[in-house]
């Protein structure tokens, strides 16, 4: 989770559900099925961040070499 920005349990719980898109009680309920498709969704959402992150260091690297974006 921590890899995808979620950092709290009100985090972790609205992921899911957007997920899921249902609540669920515990993380304990989740069956296989629903465990793989919020891993699948969280390797999704911290690569595009990791994506995001690039780009924006790439961004900041030209800006202090002078080059324009």
């Amino acid at each position: 989770f921590k890899d995808a920005g979620i950092t709290t349990r009100e985090q972790m719980h609205e992921f899911i559900k957007n997920t899921l898109g249902y609540e669920v009680e515990s993380s304990k309920d989740l069956s296989s099925a629903e465990a793989s498709r919020i891993i699948d969704e969280l390797i999704k959402t911290s690569q595009a961040i990791q994506e995001v992150e690039s780009v924006y260091a790439e961004n900041e690297n030209q800006t202090e070499k002078g080059d324009s974006v």
